[in-house]
């Protein structure tokens, strides 16, 4: 399957991203306001695996959940 949309982050391997973005994608996601159909590439200068941005982004998403004050 092919995305029909693709979000490119610059500093994935960075705090803002771990804090904000990756929350925020998937408050989207989960809200339904962005489907399955997309995809997210991540550019940093640490030398991460797939496996490893995937696991950051797992991590992230659990230990910086957005609240109302946030959005």
């Amino acid at each position: 399957m092919e995305p029909k949309a693709v979000i490119v982050i610059f500093g994935a391997t960075g705090d803002l991203a771990k804090r904000k973005l990756y929350p925020s994608i998937h408050r989207l996601y989960e809200n339904g306001q962005i489907g399955n159909e997309f995809a997210v590439v991540g550019v940093g200068r640490r030398p991460w695996t797939n496996e490893d941005f995937r696991s950051t982004v797992q991590q992230s998403v659990s230990k910086f959940p957005l609240n109302e004050k946030d959005v």
